[in-house]
């Protein structure tokens, strides 16, 4: 099953030591680079950095299309904008978000 995952899942399963949740469920975890910015490069020293800039089962993607991204940003943070984009991209099985406005933009989208 291929899945794209924001930000937040990722940082707040790291806090409960729980990331390894995921490797369990899914073969690997797909993550566009502002998702990867945000955690491992802005986020140096708290919790999920080092877990995920570790994790060999956490793959980093860059998304292709550019305008998709910015026309998401009107509404979205980056890491939720690139996140969409790159699940819509891949054609992804699930797309892992708790933020209330990405998963609703994300759901009309398909």
């Amino acid at each position: 099953m291929s899945i794209v995952s924001n930000v937040s899942p990722l940082i707040n399963l790291a806090r409960i030591n729980k990331l390894d949740l995921l490797p369990r469920l899914y073969d690997s975890v797909l993550i566009p680079q502002a998702v990867w910015d945000e955690v491992v490069v802005q986020g140096v020293g708290q919790p999920g950095a080092e877990e995920v800039n570790s994790a060999s089962w956490i793959k980093r993607s860059t998304v292709v299309s550019a305008p998709l991204v910015q026309a998401l940003r009107q509404d979205l943070d980056a890491g939720e904008a690139e996140a969409i984009a790159l699940a819509l991209e891949t054609k992804a099985e699930l797309l892992l978000m708790d933020e209330r406005l990405g998963r609703e933009t994300a759901r009309h989208m398909g």
